[in-house]
């Protein structure tokens, strides 16, 4: 590389560098890898262009603090399935040695990311189908309420399929579903009363 390379390197990696420790906390897999390079750069510059190759180094560790980025989001807002997907996949590319190879699991990451999401989706459409059925059980006439009690009772053993430990407690405080509904702590008393009046 011609000293004007060289020169332009060094310019590039201080300023990735420089974008990486405005957020440490995110960018930890990468700032490494910009920090070996700018080392090798000043210590054995004719060795540079051998040394970083095709600098899959810097991909594969962007998708690294990617994925750990993910993780620590989903576990911040209550989704074990997405956190433990992200996680996993975190570990396994840090196994990958090419471009190839990383490009085949960003495709599987996704897939998995997305099956994860589906989980959430159909989490969060049968709970609003479980507390709508309970909210039109207090509205209903009384010659219409078995069948009103009925389809709550299948709506929360639709719930308990996707989430063996579903109840009123969990509810109430696990995060993905308290975020999900807005009613306040007496309605949900009141619905959890219904719901107690179904199963008598």
């Amino acid at each position: 590389m011609s000293s004007q390379d060289l020169a332009f390197a060094r310019q590039y990696l201080e300023g990735r560098l420089r974008e990486g420790q405005h957020r440490p906390d995110l960018h930890q897999t990468i700032n490494s890898v910009y920090s070996r390079y700018l080392k090798i750069l000043s210590d054995t510059p004719d060795q540079y262009a051998s040394s970083v190759g095709d600098m899959f180094d810097v991909w594969k560790s962007e998708t690294i603090d990617r994925q750990l980025n993910l993780r620590k989001l989903a576990e911040k807002i209550g989704h074990a399935e997405a956190a433990a997907v992200h996680a996993k996949m975190a570990e396994r590319v840090k196994a990958t040695r090419s471009y190839p190879e990383l490009a085949s699991l960003s495709a599987e990451v996704q897939e998995a990311a997305r099956k994860a999401g589906a989980s959430e989706i159909a989490r969060r459409d049968a709970l609003t189908a479980f507390l709508g059925f309970l909210v039109l059980i207090r509205a209903e006439s009384e010659k219409n309420k078995p069948g009103r009690r009925a389809q709550a009772r299948s709506a929360f053993q639709e719930m308990r399929s996707l989430d063996p430990d579903f109840s009123f407690s969990k509810l109430r405080s696990h995060l993905p579903y308290r975020a999900m509904i807005y009613y306040t702590e007496e309605q949900l008393s009141m619905l959890e009363q219904t719901f107690a009046e179904c199963k008598a």
